[in-house]
């Protein structure tokens, strides 16, 4: 920012310097000659009178000896020759068509014309000025002789295009003073059809050109520092853009200042200064590379500025010939890329017209920066026209009429520019300032919003959580109280079928009522493991078995199941070792089969395994009515049931399917489904292999919400020895029927409602030998604190369990952590038979231990 406000006072130093720039341009004064009448030993003579002037210009012009169409050298000039004598032209295309036919040696290069042999004699005056013949030629290689000496050249002349060799540059030949000198100047040109010299041969005071060689004009300094700055300027400016959003404007800018500033250079001949060793050295190329890539450049530049006002087929209609015409200029001899100088001038001309065009229609847009180019331009426009004029010579203009404006055109156009690209840069900072002014009321409104949206969806969340938590609560409280009679028909039936066993009729019924409290009890269940594992109160233990003995205890337990619904079960056994918690595989396989068992009446039944390489894939088929594939993606859901007219409406809460899932992912194992209408379903799970060395022997697995049949458990119970046990519920009937079958089972068994009533009835028992105690009793005393009681009591560890119809995930907590074994109502016989065989078993090792 603070270079663009030194813009407007660098401008007008700049003026200032252009309109009072002290250097006089001297006026070319051309030199007179004295000839004889008849053509012969003419004798030019430099009219100087006094004091000559230090800078000195002086056009040799003629009339000179000429012979056109040949090389002639100063040794081989005869009369053979056909010569004449002229004025050496300016510009040699303005010669007379005869004239330039005469010269041209090729008629089929219509480019050059030809060669052309000069021949003068000049007198130098005396003087104290070191005066010298100043040659410039950008067209043309020659050769200056003096005396019939070779003095100097700029290439290789030829008669024929391919052995001619020009080069560009400005040459000195020193004259000695007060001698006649002959001069021979011998010129060939191929390349362009402006041909011959840019100006005649001069005489000019060598001490005063040298000097101004080897010196800069301090208007030419100020020009290329302002440009430099700028360019370094807007080059950090772009690298500034890069990490966001470059602006390539900025980066077009510095191209063109490059380009601006090799011309600056050659206008001062700085390369006749830093090369003055070798003369074969041309700044043809840069002068060419200048021409043919500003096109490119300013139209890449306003193009970043004003993207809508410049197309696209513009642009790539000036980007390609000017990268065609650079290579070109790059890889071929000079007077191939010479020859398209001509219409690169015309094309740069329209690209220069659409383009000012173009910037006028965005200026009347209201685009920003448009006016600072349109205006800056006309400006450098018009300081080149004013030094074409003065160097054309076409108007009678004095010396200090304002010549060599072009270097602060460049300045103009460059500080012009610079105040576009100020602008664009600055609206575009004022459009992200207030960008960012709306984004960030957005950003607050948003966080107010979020703020009320977090707040409805907290209070949301403890509104869902308060309902789940009643839901918990209700569903824990109704389980518990759903459990308690059904927990006491299924002991009393238990009782009853032990008193029927010799009436057909009344077993059959007996069955049918044990059925209908098992499924009651497997509902039960259900709902147990569910909280169980919402509690997290379920832990896998996995440990390397066989799949045969969990298999075979699985069939044992569920074949009565499926022969009682006329469904063939068939486990197909392998020897295949596994890596999985037994019981909490046979769970899920339990679920699975008795899903399967339910969904194919009077069908069948498979369990059997696909051996993998490092994992074992058990499936389990059945050739039901099938899942509908709307339905199969919610399967696993809670409380999810298939409904099929087909069959009777299932029964079950629909939670089995959703423990199986979350066992499996406890024991991340990978779980899918698969299931077509009217064939069946297969559900595979997916279980790693295991070390066969590493076998362990897996206990039989028997899931706990499927009873035995009630003739093996009152056998079972039968078979144990006399126990003393104690039994404490507060539910008189859970109570009654509780010490009904214990005694039923030969056991000495006594019920009490609390841990007082149990302390009096064992004064009178004694001690026993297993305590039965519910979770929770009369106001908040619990289990824990009547076996507790009693242990303090006998000073013994007593065996005891835990009865309970909790299913709260604090209360399943509190079990998990206690380390008694509990016994979940409606109570689990096979279970329980268990709990009665470790406390014989341990009244059994007491009795040997007293004995020994």
């Amino acid at each position: 920012m603070k270079i663009q406000r030194m813009i407007l006072p660098l401008t007008i130093v700049l003026i200032f310097l252009a309109i009072f720039d002290p250097a006089p341009a001297i006026a070319d004064q051309p030199l007179v000659s004295g000839i004889t009448t008849d053509g012969r030993n003419a004798l030019a003579v430099i009219p100087l009178e006094g004091e000559i002037p230090e800078d000195i210009k002086l056009d040799i012009t003629g009339p000179w000896r000429v012979i056109r169409g040949h090389i002639v050298r100063p040794g081989d000039i005869s009369r053979s020759f056909q010569s004449e004598w002229a004025e050496l032209p300016e510009r040699w295309h303005r010669l007379p068509a005869d004239i330039r036919a005469n010269m041209r040696v090729d008629d089929s290069q219509p480019l050059g014309f030809g060669v052309a042999t000069y021949s003068l004699r000049l007198q130098v005056p005396h003087t104290n000025k070191s005066l010298a013949i100043r040659i410039q030629s950008p067209y043309s290689a020659y050769e200056l002789w003096l005396n019939r000496k070779l003095i100097v050249g700029n290439g290789r002349i030829s008669e024929n295009k391919q052995d001619f060799q020009a080069y560009y540059h400005t040459q000195f030949v020193p004259l000695p003073p007060g001698e006649v000198v002959d001069v021979t100047f011998i010129v060939a040109n191929f390349e362009h059809r402006a041909g011959g010299v840019l100006r005649p041969p001069q005489i000019v005071n060598l001490a005063v050109e040298l000097s101004k060689l080897r010196s800069l004009d301090f208007s030419y300094l100020v020009v290329f520092g302002a440009l430099i700055a700028l360019l370094f300027f807007q080059f950090a400016y772009f690298i500034r853009t890069l990490p966001n959003q470059p602006e390539w404007s900025h980066l077009w800018f510095c191209g063109l200042s490059v380009l601006l500033a090799m011309r600056l250079v050659m206008l001062q001949s700085l390369p006749e200064v830093i090369y003055p060793d070798f003369p074969q050295f041309s700044t043809k190329v840069l002068e060419y590379l200048t021409i043919y890539l500003s096109p490119a450049l300013y139209v890449g530049f306003l193009s970043s500025m004003f993207p809508g006002e410049f197309p696209r087929w513009f642009r790539w209609l000036v980007y390609v010939p000017c990268a065609t015409l650079a290579g070109i200029t790059l890889t071929m001899p000079v007077h191939i890329f010479s020859r398209f100088q001509d219409h690169a001038i015309l094309f740069i001309l329209a690209v220069a017209l659409f383009s000012q065009v173009a910037t006028i229609i965005a200026w009347k847009r209201n685009r920003n920066g448009a006016a600072a180019v349109v205006i800056f331009t006309v400006a450098f426009v018009f300081t080149l026209m004013n030094d074409a004029l003065h160097y054309l010579h076409t108007f009678d203009l004095r010396a200090y009429a304002f010549e060599d404006l072009t270097p602060f055109g460049i300045a103009l156009l460059s500080i012009g520019y610079s105040i576009a690209l100020g602008s664009r840069s600055r609206a575009i900072y004022d459009q992200a300032r207030h960008l960012s002014e709306d984004l960030k009321d957005v950003a607050e409104s948003l966080e107010i919003r979020v703020q009320e949206r977090t707040a409805d969806l907290e209070e949301a969340r403890h509104q869902a959580e308060h309902t789940a938590q009643e839901k918990s609560t209700f569903l824990a409280t109704a389980s518990h109280d759903l459990r308690q009679p059904i927990h006491a028909l299924s002991i009393f039936n238990q009782s009853l079928l032990y008193q029927v066993d010799s009436q057909p009729e009344l077993k059959r019924l007996a069955d049918k009522q044990q059925q209908l409290v098992m499924s009651l009890s497997n509902m039960l269940e259900s709902m147990l493991d569910v909280s169980k594992l919402e509690a997290g109160t379920v832990q896998a233990s996995p440990q390397i078995f066989q799949l045969r003995s969990l298999f075979r205890s699985l069939h044992d337990t569920l074949d009565p199941v499926a022969t009682r619904h006329g469904v063939k079960l068939r486990f197909v056994s392998s020897d295949v070792a596994i890596n999985a918690d037994p019981f909490l595989l046979g769970r899920i396989i339990a679920n699975l089969v008795i899903n399967a068992i339910n969904a194919s009446p009077d069908g069948q039944v498979l369990v059997g395994v696909r051996t993998g390489k490092e994992a074992v894939r058990l499936q389990v088929l059945d050739n039901g009515s099938g899942i509908p594939l709307e339905a199969q993606k919610r399967i696993f859901d809670q409380f999810v049931q298939v409904q099929d007219d087909s069959r009777p409406a299932p029964t079950g809460l629909g939670l089995g399917l959703s423990i199986v899932t979350n066992l499996s992912q406890l024991m991340n194992l990978q779980v899918s489904l698969t299931s077509q209408p009217d064939k069946g379903t297969v559900v595979t799970i997916t279980i790693p292999r295991g070390n066969p060395d590493q076998i362990e022997q897996a206990a039989a697995v028997m899931p706990e919400n499927l009873d035995m049949p009630p003739d093996q458990a009152n056998s079972d119970g039968e078979a144990l020895p006399r126990m003393v046990i104690l039994a404490v519920d507060n539910d008189p009937p859970v109570l009654d029927a509780m010490t009904e079958i214990l005694r039923r089972w030969g056991h000495s068994a006594m019920g009490a409602g609390s841990a007082h009533e149990a302390i009096r009835l064992l004064d009178e028992l004694g001690k026993p030998d297993l305590l039965l105690c519910d979770y929770r009793l009369e106001g908040r005393q619990t289990g824990f604190e009547v076996i507790a009681h009693v242990r303090s009591y006998f000073g013994r560890d007593i065996p005891a369990a835990i009865i309970t119809g909790a299913t709260s995930a604090e209360d399943l907590r509190a079990l998990k952590n206690s380390g008694l074994p509990v016994l979940h109502k409606p109570i689990n016989f096979p279970r329980m038979i268990k709990v009665l065989k470790e406390a014989a078993s341990q009244k059994q090792s007491q009795s040997s231990k007293s004995t020994a």
